[in-house]
């Protein structure tokens, strides 16, 4: 399951930064004269909107006309009346100044007027409350994308995923990415794939659950397939509700747009899905959006998840795999947290760290793997190449760590100290140890010519290390009538690291794990010339199944795969 989160076009913007038509503008409060800053303002000629933007913190803005005419300007504040100019004209090459005085009164909301009814019905859709919200919230979402979409400040944003019980308690969360955007945090698909996909849709055999954004809201599409109506909230808060029209064929959203009273901004978006399968449609599934207004009048979107179902497929029958039953077992969250990571004029206050983490054993990127500075709250986790980037607070001598069960079984700690720059990018690479240098460490005594050794880890199901066990590699003996014979013995270290060395290069041979009350693991390697690493997964009972990884095989033995499942189920926590 995943969440889209490829960059949709929300707004067209004709402003050519080579025209020289140009509108300078100074923003005032009427009765104070004090800059105003955040206001939507808009340069119209005949054809309609031309361009827009924000003004900035001392009132100003500049706008570009493409070509010479008539222009008149419009002025949106939220929560407080606008102003249109009259109309002035605009030769080639002008630049027309203007200083515009606005209005100090403010909006008031007015009370809710309750129809009875909760269809989507003319008269909900444009009640006076409603018209009126959904005009405040217009002007935040419209402040929102031009945000966005201008680039006008860098974020600090940190994706996270979430583990969620079906009782709404939060079993775990990590961070997937800490970066620097500048634009979208996040963007949903665009509206036209939207209206012929759905909000719900499988791609292969995943099932992806897309989120609305300010420019989807704003989009023709949206508004003309949903009905929008006032609704009840606290004392501080009031709700404009959106439910999709009858008929709609595909999954679809319902939610509410949640305004402060006293200031009219908009606050927060909560939704949920419309029209899922029965399986789903008795779930909480939708998710949250919250908007921020910065000192400087711009508007983010700082906080965002989409709630998913984890579902397990469980076959059922007199045959396994005669029928097939899906049963949610819990939520999972995809969102990310948002700050402006920049000072008044753009400038970045973050050092920058990217860096990888390599697996020698398997030849590639270590996924999974915790990344952090010390001293600091952020960790985040590498990839499925072994990726990370992460952008932090701190500067200076810093040192970086790394937590995998892989990482520092030799007593080698995986720390790097790093100088780290505001506003600069230091690169840092970790790496798993070769089989060699296993081999080396384990097995100090040479090995034999014709002999080969087999190191590795083994690990219990809740992703301890085993600890302090008895390995024995066994094999029948024709010169001891096929009795069972011990190769090599061993036990494992704190950290659940085993070598068994000098064993003979191409034989059948049976790993044993286990102490005097239980074994843990039974399992049959072959041998084929060559060391190997092996991981091996041991369960509390005699007869557990068990895990091998063969470190340029893809042989898997015994009941591999179904332990294997379990082990990447397990999700790491962050700074740990």
């Amino acid at each position: 399951m995943g969440l889209p989160l490829r960059l949709a076009a929300a707004l067209a913007f004709s402003a050519s930064t080579l025209a020289a038509q140009t509108v300078e503008l100074r923003l005032r409060e009427d009765s104070a004269s004090k800059p105003v800053a955040g206001a939507i303002v808009r340069l119209v000629g005949s054809t309609g909107t031309v361009t827009q933007g924000l003004s900035d913190e001392a009132g100003r803005l500049v706008l570009r006309a493409a070509a010479p005419g008539t222009y008149h300007v419009r002025i949106d504040r939220i929560g407080w009346l606008g102003r249109t100019t009259v109309p002035f004209k605009l030769d080639s090459g002008q630049v027309f100044r203007l200083t515009v005085p606005m209005p100090s009164e403010r909006i008031q909301l007015p009370a809710l007027e309750v129809w009875g009814r909760t269809s989507c019905d003319a008269r909900q859709s444009h009640g006076e409350l409603a018209t009126v919200l959904w005009d405040e919230v217009r002007k935040a979402l419209t402040a929102n994308t031009i945000t966005a979409s201008e680039k006008l400040v860098p974020l600090h944003l940190r994706g996270f995923v979430r583990e969620v019980t079906l009782g709404g308690s939060v079993s775990s969360e990590w961070v997937v990415a800490s970066r620097i955007v500048r634009g979208p945090p996040f963007a949903s698909l665009a509206p036209e794939v939207l209206a012929q996909k759905g909000f719900v849709y499988q791609v292969g055999d995943t099932t992806v659950f897309a989120a609305p954004d300010a420019a989807l809201l704003l989009s023709d599409q949206f508004v003309a397939t949903h009905c929008f109506y006032a609704v009840q909230g606290t004392g501080a808060l009031a709700g404009l509700a959106f439910q999709p029209l009858a008929g709609r064929r595909v999954t679809d959203v319902t939610g509410t747009l949640w305004v402060d009273r006293q200031s009219s901004e908009l606050r927060y978006l909560e939704f949920s899905y419309a029209g899922l399968p029965a399986v789903l449609r008795r779930r909480k599934l939708g998710g949250r959006l919250e908007f921020t207004r910065t000192p400087s009048g711009l508007w983010i979107t700082s906080y965002w998840h989409v709630r998913m179902p984890r579902v397990e497929v469980q076959p059922f029958g007199r045959r396994q795999g005669e029928w097939r039953s899906a049963e949610v077992k819990g939520y999972s969250d995809r969102g990310g947290r948002a700050e402006v990571a920049g000072d008044t004029l753009g400038l970045l206050h973050r050092s920058i760290l990217l860096g990888r983490v390599y697996d020698s054993l398997a030849a590639q990127g270590l996924s999974g793997a915790v990344v952090w500075v010390r001293g600091m709250p952020d960790s985040l986790v590498t990839n499925s190449g072994g990726w990370f980037g992460m952008a932090t607070q701190t500067a200076g001598d810093q040192i970086v760590s790394v937590r995998h069960r892989r990482l520092g079984l030799l007593g080698v700690a995986a720390e790097r100290h790093v100088l780290l720059s505001v506003g600069d990018t230091t690169r840092v690479e970790f790496g798993v140890p070769s089989l060699s240098t296993f081999v080396g460490a384990l097995c100090r005594r040479r090995t034999r010519p014709g002999r080969v050794n087999l190191v590795g880890t083994v690990t219990r199901a809740d992703g301890a290390p085993a600890r302090e066990q008895e390995i024995r590699a066994v094999t029948r003996s024709s010169q001891a009538n096929g009795r069972m014979v011990v190769v090599s013995r061993g036990r494992t270290t704190k950290s659940g690291l085993f070598g068994l060395c000098n064993l003979p290069g191409k034989e059948t041979l049976q790993l044993i794990v286990g102490d005097r009350k239980a074994t843990l693991v039974e399992l049959s390697v072959q041998l084929q010339g060559e060391s190997r690493w092996v991981e091996l997964l041991a369960e509390p009972a005699p007869e557990a199944a068990a895990n091998l990884f063969t470190t340029g095989s893809s042989q898997r033995a015994g009941r591999a795969s179904m332990a294997s499942n379990s082990t990447l189920s397990r999700r790491p926590q962050p700074g740990r």
